[in-house]
C-alpha cells in the first residue's frame, strides 16, 4: 500500500536537546584531527546540515572530525583548538561583529591549530563596527578562505590581504535522495515561511540586516503580503494541489499556525536534515523562503518560488538565475509562478555541486 504523507512516520524533535545529543553522536571524541566550528546547534536545520555534511566531506579525506557548534562564549563549550592538526570555520553567516563578542569568540582559535585553519563557504554582509574592522583582519592566518557568493567576496576581500575564492555552501553535497516516492495524495507542493524579526535590544539592530533597513516596516509589508497575496494564491493552489508546511526550525512552525491558520495546509513537525530532505524530495513543487529550503530543493530538483529576505538568498538566485521570486526588501506584489523546469534544476544542482566541491578539492591540496 502507497503511504500518504500523513502516514509517513515523521517524528517531532526538541528544539534544543536534539541538536546537542546529535552532535555529541557525531563527534570523533578520540583522535580527531580537524576541529569544525560554526553553529550548528541553533535549532535551525539548515544550519545543522552545514556541519554534518562538512564533517562527511572530511571523513572522505581520511580525517577525524569533531563538529563543535558553539555559537559564542555563552552558548556551548568550546574546545581545546591546540590539540588538533587543522581547524576548520565551517558555513554560513558565521563572521559578523554581532551580537557584541560574537567575532572576538570566532576569530581567538585561527591559528592555533597544529598545521592551519581553514575558512568555508561562510557569507559575509559587512561590520557594524570599527572595531570589527581591526579584529577581521586576523582571517589572513587561514589556509585558504571560500565565501558562498560574490557580494561576500566583494564585502570581505577590503580587509584582507589573503586570496578569497567562491564555493557553494557545502550543503549542497549533502547524499542525494535517490528515488521520489510514488504517492497516491493529489500532487503535492511544499512551503516555507519564517518570521523576520524587528528590532530589540541594544545589538538587535544588527540581526540578520547590518546595514539601515527598517525591519518594523519590512515585517509589516511581508505580513501585508501573506495575507493580501500569499493566502489567495495557496488558496487558489489547494484547489489542484495537497500544500505542506515544511519548517527549518521550531519558529517555523509555530509563525504558520500564527499566520496561516486559515489555509488549507498540513503542518509538519520540525525533522533532521535528512529526513527534511527526504520530505522536500516527496514535493512536486518548492514555495521556499529560508536559504536552505532553497537549497534542498535544488537538491531534489523541483521547480520552486522564492520569498526573498535576506541578501544571502538574492545573491544565491543572481547565481542560479531563472527562478521567479518576490524581495521582501524591494516589495513588488506577484504571483507565485514556477517558471523553472526541472531539467533547468537539475543543471543548477550538478553547478551548485561542483562549486561546493572546491572546498574540500582545495583542502585535499593543502593537507599537510
Amino acid at each position: 500500500m502507497i503511504k500518504t504523507i500523513t502516514q509517513m512516520k515523521i517524528a517531532a524533535i526538541p528544539f534544543g536537546g536534539f541538536f546537542l545529543k546529535q552532535i555529541q553522536q557525531l563527534q570523533s571524541k578520540i583522535g580527531a584531527s580537524v576541529v569544525i566550528q560554526g553553529s550548528y546547534n541553533t535549532g535551525n536545520i539548515g544550519d545543522l546540515a552545514i556541519g554534518t555534511t562538512i564533517q562527511k566531506e572530511i571523513n572522505k579525506l581520511n580525517l577525524s572530525s569533531h563538529l563543535n557548534g558553539f555559537i559564542n562564549d555563552y552558548w556551548g563549550r568550546k574546545p581545546n583548538f591546540k590539540k588538533y592538526d587543522y581547524h576548520i570555520i565551517g558555513g554560513g553567516g558565521v563572521i559578523r561583529d554581532y551580537p557584541p563578542g560574537n567575532l572576538e569568540t570566532r576569530l581567538e582559535a585561527i591559528g592555533t591549530a597544529k598545521k592551519g585553519s581553514f575558512l568555508l563557504s561562510v557569507g559575509f554582509d559587512g561590520l557594524c563596527t570599527d572595531k570589527g574592522g581591526s579584529l577581521i583582519k586576523k582571517l589572513d592566518k587561514c589556509k585558504f578562505i571560500t565565501v558562498r557568493d560574490e557580494k561576500s567576496r566583494k564585502n570581505l576581500q577590503p580587509f584582507l590581504k589573503s586570496k578569497i575564492e567562491l564555493a557553494s555552501c557545502p550543503t549542497f553535497l549533502m547524499n542525494d535522495i535517490k528515488k521520489k516516492p510514488q504517492i497516491k495524495d493529489k500532487n503535492m507542493i511544499g512551503l516555507n515561511l519564517r518570521d523576520i524579526y524587528e528590532n530589540s535590544g541594544n545589538w538587535g539592530k544588527y540581526i540578520y540586516y547590518p546595514r539601515k533597513i527598517d525591519l518594523k516596516e519590512t515585517r509589516k509589508n511581508y505580513l501585508d503580503y501573506i495575507n493580501k497575496t500569499l493566502k489567495k494564491n495557496l488558496k487558489d493552489i489547494a484547489n489542484d494541489y495537497k500544500i505542506v508546511f515544511i519548517p527549518f526550525s521550531r519558529k517555523d512552525v509555530f509563525f504558520a499556525k500564527k499566520y496561516l491558520i486559515d489555509v488549507p495546509i498540513e503542518i509538519l513537525p520540525l525533522q533532521p536534515p535528512k529526513e527534511t530532505l527526504a520530505t522536500i524530495n516527496m514535493m512536486n513543487r518548492m514555495i521556499c523562503m529560508r536559504y536552505h529550503s532553497i537549497v534542498f530543493a535544488i537538491l531534489s530538483e523541483i521547480p520552486f518560488f522564492v520569498i526573498s529576505y535576506h541578501n544571502k538568498t538574492k545573491e544565491l538566485l543572481k547565481e542560479i538565475k531563472g527562478v521567479s521570486f518576490i524581495d521582501l526588501l524591494d516589495l513588488q506584489e506577484i504571483d507565485i509562478d514556477f517558471t523553472i523546469k526541472n531539467n533547468q534544476v537539475h543543471d543548477i544542482k550538478r553547478k551548485m555541486k561542483d562549486s561546493a566541491k572546491k572546498n574540500f578539492v582545495k583542502l585535499n591540496s593543502l593537507l599537510i
